[in-house]
């Protein structure tokens, strides 16, 4: 998209036009994905441990 453009014409001015689309790429993964991905990630753990808390405290109130 608009931002993928961006990217590819500022990072042309410092890095080499061979693998300016193999950095927009890489920086695109590192900035967008990998954040969508330890959410994911988060989200799991801290559902896990919020569903042992609540199976913990049924079992003391019974």
């Amino acid at each position: 998209g608009i931002a993928e453009v961006g990217a590819t014409s500022m990072y042309a001015l410092f890095i080499p036009a061979s693998i300016v689309g193999i950095f927009v790429v890489i920086w695109r993964i590192v900035l967008y994905y990998f954040n969508i991905a330890l959410g994911i990630l988060s989200s799991i753990i801290i559902v896990r441990r919020e569903a042992r808390r609540c199976e913990e405290e049924q079992t003391k109130s019974t």
